[in-house]
């Protein structure tokens, strides 16, 4: 059920959850805004081993790439095959998954696609495990300066709500070769505002209203969007990166508002894949049939 109001509701868990792992006198200061370098750096490292286990958090810290791939390729192969997939032509259809931070934002997404002339054929709620967002986003744990942010990433991300979204239409009276690269037209960019967007408009005007300025949120979105003070402290320098943030329109959204997961036509059928049970491709296969 939604509480509060806000754009980010699944992520109120936090409070409980910042608690657990690091103490009331941690929660305070991050709430409060009083958290220095070593703080986060110290709680860093006990979320990314809590997060990934100690030999994934190794191998990202130290930039093993080999190992890592070799990791993600062997949890590949156990994956399910979705057999009925390969007889669904998946230029028609095209998947966003909205992420916890913009959850309560989920009938503007629906809507605005709508407008696209897309028709929504799938929608679930549910929550993504380790495996799953393993496989969606193994390249960008494997950037260089992943430690810094990934671990509150993952953490924000991991069993909290989510919700996916397939859509199809008519390409030829879009003008796309498929409805993913159609999708991708309204991606937009997280942190930047692009009007009629995705990212750059939904997500940048719903959770832009929880900062102060560009540099602080408002108190009561601290924990909830920024739990160890990782965001803060890259945007504010006080942390080494490659300031990759300072192309961004307001630097807290580039990390805050990535908000929706949207596969290239070439990732589609692995996403797909782990994100859907028989039942949901079976729902798909027909509302494609019936076209």
């Amino acid at each position: 059920m939604k509480k509060n109001n806000v754009s980010y509701y699944p992520l109120l868990n936090n409070y409980d959850k910042v608690e657990s792992i690091f103490g009331k006198d941690f929660l305070y200061k991050s709430e409060n805004d009083l958290l220095t370098s070593d703080d986060f750096f110290i709680a860093n490292d006990i979320l990314s081993k809590k997060m990934y286990g100690d030999t994934i958090a190794k191998f990202i810290k130290e930039q093993k790439t080999d190992q890592l791939d070799h990791l993600y390729n062997n949890l590949l192969s156990t994956m399910p095959n979705r057999n009925l997939l390969n007889e669904i032509n998946l230029d028609n259809i095209g998947m966003i998954l909205i992420r916890p931070e913009t959850f309560g934002e989920k009938e503007r997404y629906i809507n605005f696609l709508k407008s696209l002339k897309l028709e929504l054929i799938l929608e679930k709620d549910f929550q993504l495990f380790f495996e799953q967002y393993w496989i969606l986003y193994h390249h960008g744990l494997k950037h260089k300066d992943s430690t810094l942010d990934f671990p509150t990433r993952t953490f924000n991300y991991i069993n909290n709500d989510v919700c996916l979204l397939v859509f199809t239409g008519d390409k030829e009276s879009l003008n796309v070769p498929t409805i993913s690269d159609y999708l991708f037209m309204y991606k937009g960019k997280h942190g930047s505002y692009i009007p009629n967007t995705l990212r750059g408009d939904i997500a940048f005007n719903s959770l832009r209203k929880y900062l102060i300025d560009k540099e602080h949120f408002v108190k009561e979105a601290n924990i909830p969007l920024d739990p160890i003070g990782a965001y803060r402290m890259l945007i504010r320098g006080k942390i080494e990166s490659d300031r990759c943030h300072e192309s961004a329109d307001i630097p807290l959204l580039f990390y805050s508002a990535q908000a929706v997961h949207i596969p290239n036509r070439y990732e589609i059928h692995k996403d797909l894949n782990i994100l859907c049970d028989d039942s949901d491709i079976e729902t798909i296969a027909q509302k494609i049939k019936k076209r």
